[in-house]
């Protein structure tokens, strides 16, 4: 038979053990979670500049404010 203390440490060893099992599987999670997040947004980027028109050139500064070309 256990005494009071004796049951009292295992459960206080146990609920620590939960504890950390917890930080560990949320941490594991909380990575994940980013890895897809910087995944997705390096698609979007490369998805974006695979699109990408150019634009057309700039006018001189002559051609701005004369308009001639």
């Amino acid at each position: 038979m256990f005494a009071a203390e004796d049951l009292v440490e295992i459960v206080r060893r146990q609920t620590e053990a939960q504890i950390e099992a917890t930080r560990t599987t949320a941490r594991n999670a909380n990575y994940m979670l980013a890895s897809v997040i910087v995944a997705a947004l390096m698609h979007a980027v490369s998805t974006r500049q695979s699109q990408h028109v150019p634009c057309k050139p700039r006018p001189s500064i002559d051609e701005h404010l004369i308009g001639v070309r």
